[in-house]
């Protein structure tokens, strides 16, 4: 049996901390719950949907009024904040916040909470469990301050994932699942044998890791380049991949971004890890620019002895490009992959493809718009009608993109897009690319709906010049 200090910072998964108290208790463990101010608001709001789980909360709580009371005493024979750090055997801080990141980097204790983290044993280990927005995610500033824990000892980050957020926005930032965090903590006691690990590898999903759900095909496998100059940190990687996600990654591994970008050219793969810097040939960079292409949706995760500054890191993160300095905390490295991998909760409007055979219509003259096409290879023919014959308005080829116009100015289709050969499609839904143009400032709309209106005005004095050859 364990002692386990659960702590809960301001955001709204602060309610991960009474499912992981239930599960803790459930399997025999000590468990006593901290929470901040602002924590509490989100637990209060919580139990007062579920007031059968009340009781048992107030029991497991420290309050940080215990801190203020003791000092009532002359000489108090309990510092609570040491006396509660040293109970514990492990600390657990779930959900923790871009603020209480920044604080327990910065090494400011200005709640109970924090206090008490800070004065956890060295021994001991404090697992940070980051939860928030994407935008927060790749803030610079809080980046730094990831660097700085996992560059300790007591500190161990549980890398997020990608999923849906309560704001509705998708990307890099959910916080882990439920069971990851679970066996961390196992791994944290030391009392995690190879069975139970097996066990609660299995019990995440009922099927591979990153599925996200239950009934996914039981061998989807993804995979992964591995493009790492040097071949001790390459064999490292891999045996903790490995020996992390058994049967459900395969990886390939390459020396050069080189041999790495010849082969991406004809093969496809769900995530990138690579050094920007290689001595000889293709840099990261360049891998990244082939990877970032139209209809691609790779994830990647960029690494170099370099600081964030020389490399870039904010200009990266602008490509949704996750940045670990060199040399990494390979636990979190290993955990960011699978959190690319992992969708948790489906983007909403993902990429999706089309195939169409030569011949084949796309979509016709007039239909209504409620898609973007971008080809992927083969090569789409244009043509609208005037009158009683076809004109042929010219042709789409790979990388470029069918079906925006009806995008910006929210009209019926105003050309028939057919096959002339056997033609791979990316299709974007246009709810999903219109919340992204939202986004933007609002001449940038302006600025597209004029370029179509001239496009549509050219392709009125074009379109009687040149019938399609029967």
């Amino acid at each position: 049996m364990a002692n386990i200090l659960l702590v809960a910072t301001g955001g709204t998964r602060a309610p991960t901390q009474i499912d992981l108290w239930e599960r803790f208790v459930k399997d025999g463990h000590s468990v006593r719950l901290l929470a901040s101010d602002r924590a509490l608001r989100f637990l209060a709001s919580h139990l007062a949907r579920r007031a059968s789980k009340l009781p048992g909360f107030l029991r497991h709580y420290r309050p940080a009024m215990r801190e203020t009371f003791a000092y009532f005493i002359e000489k108090p024979r309990d510092v609570p904040h040491i006396s509660e750090g040293k109970w514990a055997n492990v600390a657990v801080m779930a959900p923790a916040t871009c603020n209480s990141v920044g604080k327990l980097a910065a090494g400011v204790s200005d709640n109970y909470p924090l206090l008490v983290l800070r004065a956890l044993p060295r021994t001991k280990k404090v697992i940070v469990v980051p939860s928030m927005n994407p935008e927060m995610w790749y803030d610079p500033c809080f980046q730094r301050n990831i660097d700085l824990l996992n560059a300790t000892e007591k500190y161990r980050v549980l890398c997020p994932t990608r999923g849906q957020m309560l704001s509705g926005d998708f990307g890099f930032g959910a916080q882990a699942p439920f069971e990851d965090i679970v066996n961390e903590t196992y791994r944290a006691l030391g009392i995690l044998d190879k069975s139970t690990e097996a066990f609660l590898r299995g019990a995440r999903t009922g099927a591979v890791p990153w599925t996200g759900e239950a009934d996914a095909p039981a061998g989807e496998i993804a995979r992964l380049a591995l493009v790492e100059p040097d071949a001790e940190l390459r064999r490292a990687l891999t045996e903790a991949l490995v020996r992390e996600y058994p049967d459900a990654l395969e990886i390939h591994a390459f020396a050069s971004a080189s041999d790495a970008l010849e082969w991406l050219r004809e093969n496809h793969v769900s995530a990138v890890l690579t050094e920007i810097d290689f001595e000889n040939g293709a840099s990261g960079f360049d891998l990244i620019q082939h990877l970032r292409r139209p209809g691609e949706e790779v994830q990647i995760i960029a690494t170099s002895e370099r600081s964030r500054r020389e490399v870039g890191a904010e200009r990266l993160g602008r490509l949704d490009v996750l940045f670990v300095p060199k040399p990494f905390n390979l636990p979190f490295v290993v955990g960011m992959i699978g959190g690319t991998l992992r969708t948790g909760a489906r983007r909403r409007n993902a990429l999706t493809t089309r195939v169409l055979g030569a011949g084949d219509v796309l979509f016709r003259e007039g239909d209504p718009g409620t898609e973007v096409f971008i080809v992927r290879s083969g090569r789409l023919r244009i043509t609208r009608r005037e009158g009683d014959r076809d004109v042929e308005l010219g042709f789409a080829d790979p990388g470029e993109m069918v079906g925006e116009m009806a995008f910006v100015d929210q009209s019926p289709r105003s050309a028939t897009i057919t096959a002339t050969e056997p033609t791979d499609l990316a299709v974007l839904d246009l709810e999903s690319v219109r919340g992204a143009l939202d986004a933007q400032p609002p001449w940038v709309r302006l600025m597209l709906q004029s370029l179509i209106g001239h496009l549509r005005k050219t392709t009125q004095k074009v379109m009687s010049t040149r019938p399609l050859a029967s």
